[in-house]
């Protein structure tokens, strides 16, 4: 009989198909396959019949989605105090006006997975942990999106629009 693991391999492809044509995005299929494999592996009990646990593991993706499109009606209807934090992180740290204007243009373009998680963990000052925590998602994935959501920002903003330290001429 194979492990969870191996067992888990063999349904990545499938799983990857659904959960893409559940999102229609490779990074949010990419992190809804991630979401249900680690809720496979932390499962107690597994259905014993090959098929049955196919059915799980789909079942399982879809609830991970579903949670996930909750929690992103939930990140909406904040909007407006999630506008407030961002441009009062810009304003507090003393920006001049380009950079401002320019950071929130950047923060405004990332994905609403990758906004979320700036905005926690940059923004909010929360632990991965506890970002993950409150997303209730692995803390692979609040790193991975983090990860991405910074790279999308340095290359959104040109060079030298964001001082260094401050040292501005």
């Amino acid at each position: 009989m194979a492990t969870a693991r191996e067992w888990l391999v063999c349904w990545m492809r499938p799983l990857f198909a659904y959960a893409m044509t559940l999102t229609r995005d490779r990074e949010r299929a990419q992190d809804l396959v991630q979401e249900c494999a680690a809720r496979a592996l932390a499962a107690e009990r597994l259905p014993a019949a090959e098929r049955a646990r196919g059915r799980w593991l789909f079942r399982t993706l879809r609830h991970c989605h579903v949670d996930g499109v909750r929690a992103e009606r939930r990140r909406r209807e904040a909007e407006p105090s999630v506008a407030r934090a961002a441009a009062g992180w810009a304003l507090g740290q003393g920006a001049a006006p380009e950079e401002e204007i320019a950071l929130r243009q950047a923060l405004r373009r990332l994905p609403p997975a990758q906004y979320e998680v700036i905005l926690l963990v940059d923004l909010q000052g929360y632990g991965y942990r506890e970002a993950a925590a409150t997303l209730a998602l692995p803390v692979g994935t609040v790193m991975s999106r983090l990860a991405r959501a910074r790279r999308a920002l340095l290359g959104a903003l040109e060079p030298g629009v964001l001082s260094q330290g401050g040292d501005r001429e």
